[in-house]
């Protein structure tokens, strides 16, 4: 298909409509970039919806520039507030101790290296509070300087409860061993000690 723009522009003489000029453009590129910019739109807010974990980015001033609707539903529960694009990420009815905490997160997170961050926090939408990961990346502009970070926030309780039951158990097993008199080896699939 071919998309055009048309015009009409009365022809006035005396005061009086005595005819119309019309003039077409062909807009046929500009629809279609229009259309795939709009699949891109789609397909990214679909990307970042389809987890229940929190993907958000913040500007220099630590204003929101996108975030998915995990997001907005824990800062909605924690703040009382329907923060959108351009708030502040640093919501005020958040305690002084959470604020200079995601302080701290924010300004590591803008000295242009990625990192990950671990800590305990609490899940309004759970109830409870959960180990979580949360990963900063440096967002940089066309000119080079970091201009955001891109923030991806992860609950980790169960991996954290699995790796220190595994702790705990290695550790009992270790006072077995160090206690016993028998000697205990392990082999390996030809038979040989190791």
């Amino acid at each position: 298909p071919i998309y055009v723009r048309y015009t009409a522009s009365p022809i006035i003489k005396h005061g009086l409509a005595v005819g119309v000029v019309v003039t077409f453009s062909d807009v046929t590129a500009e629809k279609l970039r229009a259309d795939e910019f709009l699949r891109a739109t789609i397909n990214q807010t679909a990307m970042i919806n389809a987890t229940r974990d929190m993907i958000w980015s913040v500007d220099k001033n630590l204003r929101l520039v996108s975030a998915n609707e995990s997001f907005f539903q824990v800062i909605n529960q924690l703040s009382g507030k329907d923060i959108k694009p351009g708030d502040s990420v640093i919501v005020d009815t958040f305690s002084e101790q959470q604020k200079q905490q995601w302080l701290s997160y924010y300004k590591q997170a803008f000295t242009g290296e990625p990192y990950n961050a671990r800590d305990k926090m609490f899940n309004p939408l759970s109830g409870c509070p959960e180990h979580v990961l949360i990963s900063f990346n440096p967002i940089f502009g066309i000119s080079g300087k970091q201009e955001g970070v891109a923030c991806y926030l992860k609950p980790i309780t169960t991996e954290v409860i699995n790796s220190e039951t595994l702790e705990k158990t290695k550790n009992e097993l270790q006072k077995v061993l160090d206690s016993s008199a028998d000697m205990i080896c392990t082999i390996n699939v030809e038979g040989l000690f190791t």
